[in-house]
């Protein structure tokens, strides 16, 4: 049995976004986009447990919609994350967003390939263009573009979701 849940955070209420609708609501054919997500991960068959986060307001849509666990989600995706990560058990969680859709089987496949080489796994993008920071260019081959899903310890995870009280964008960065 896989020794792997995901946190899938659909909560967010898509501020960047400018559209009307909130990006988890657009729709994928006949699905909400974050039913698309959901179905995609559940094919890989490497999850033992997905929990997924959504808008407080509507956590009980969400579960007429799915038989997976819904949780509410925070006021920021760090909050959202301590509020899924308190239904996982396994050894190891992957967190993803809604808004990354499109994951490459391959690219979940090599994740989950080197669970156990590190505290936590993360894919990158390498960046191609000039990068300034101030009046400065940086090296870009020192820069990459962290994405997710990321995998992580969950008992590091969680430590660490507890001690800290600042907000950072990724796991990875906590």
């Amino acid at each position: 049995m896989s020794n792997l849940s995901l946190i899938l955070l659909s909560a967010g209420e898509s501020s960047r976004f400018t559209m009307a609708v909130k990006k988890q609501w657009l729709r994928v054919n006949n699905s909400p986009l974050w039913l698309h997500v959901l179905n995609r991960f559940q094919k890989s068959g490497y999850f033992k447990k997905i929990i997924i986060t959504a808008h407080k307001d509507e956590v009980e849509l969400f579960k007429n919609l799915t038989d997976v666990e819904v949780v509410a989600g925070g006021e920021s995706r760090q909050k959202s994350i301590q509020n899924g990560i308190k239904k996982v058990e396994t050894q190891f969680v992957a967190v993803s967003d809604i808004a990354r859709c499109l994951i490459p089987k391959e690219m979940l496949d090599r994740l989950v390939n080197n669970i156990g080489r590190g505290d936590v796994i993360v894919p990158y993008l390498p960046v191609t263009d000039t990068v300034v920071v101030g009046n400065s260019s940086v090296n870009r081959e020192s820069v990459k573009l962290i994405q997710t899903p990321q995998i992580s310890k969950t008992s590091i995870l969680k430590e660490l979701l507890q001690k800290e009280r600042r907000e950072f964008t990724d796991e990875s960065s906590l």
